[in-house]
């Protein structure tokens, strides 16, 4: 596994409890699929903005 990355199912930091976060966009049919096989409830939502600037 690459630095920096832990599995879900690995080890939490001490104090940790709850659910774990996932996030997935909304285009991405499968992944939802697999979230709500795996009873995932949604919890909020949110969105991004990219501008594209004119290079200079």
């Amino acid at each position: 596994m690459a630095p920096g990355r832990r599995r879900l199912d690995g080890p939490r930091p001490a104090g940790s409890t709850g659910p774990r976060p996932t996030d997935n966009a909304q285009d991405n049919t499968h992944m939802l699929a697999v979230n709500r096989k795996l009873d995932f409830r949604f919890h909020r939502s949110t969105h991004a903005y990219q501008l594209d600037l004119p290079n200079t």
